[in-house]
């Protein structure tokens, strides 16, 4: 019989200056990983060939419009597939919750994106594995752009997510850690 060892949290969770600071590394889905970073050296190779067909002006006419559409296309995929590529090699969400203010940040090698939100009007802080989708859902559809997760709560007429890189029984022990260091959330959220 083989004993199963239960895996450590994915994210940390620290007291810092600032507040309680939590890092939720993204998942590492290595396939994933691999095939995009093949896919977008294809795809530099379609941008440069088709760059130089429009810049050395061999089409003509209606070619000249199909291959700069293919280009605005193909350029949109690529910045698209680019993103998720790095989100998935490094990418990681920063939640600090402190003084008044609950900050969610994505970040890929520390360049992101932070959205600020008023602990006054943070309410029903819970676990929504029903609004998150599954983790590849998530990469696929979310990832970067700073959607999706475990974690929710209302604001205002909207629900935020957040959470991405963990899955239900982390978001559970993630929330008991917030309430239990962060008593003004608690009392803000029910």
């Amino acid at each position: 019989m083989t004993l199963v060892v239960p895996p450590g949290p994915n994210s940390t969770v620290n007291e810092t200056a600032d507040g309680l600071r939590i890092v939720i590394p993204s998942r590492k889905a290595w396939f994933q990983i691999i095939f995009l970073g093949a896919w977008l050296m294809g795809w530099a190779y379609g941008e440069i060939f088709a760059l130089s067909i429009v810049f050395a002006g061999i089409t003509s006419g209606s070619a000249d419009l199909f291959i700069t559409a293919w280009l605005v296309l193909w350029t949109v995929a690529g910045v698209k597939i680019t993103g998720t590529f790095f989100w998935s090699l490094a990418g990681r969400e920063l939640v600090v919750i402190g003084g008044s203010r609950l900050t969610i940040r994505n970040e890929i090698f520390s360049l992101g994106r932070s959205r600020d939100y008023l602990l006054s009007n943070v309410r029903r802080l819970r676990v929504d594995s029903q609004g998150s989708g599954t983790h590849e859902q998530q990469a696929a559809l979310s990832n970067w752009s700073g959607s999706g997760g475990m974690v929710a709560f209302d604001y205002g007429p909207s629900t935020v997510h957040f959470g991405q890189g963990i899955d239900e029984a982390e978001a559970i022990q993630l929330l008991e850690k917030i309430q239990s260091r962060v008593p003004s959330l608690v009392a803000a959220s029910s």
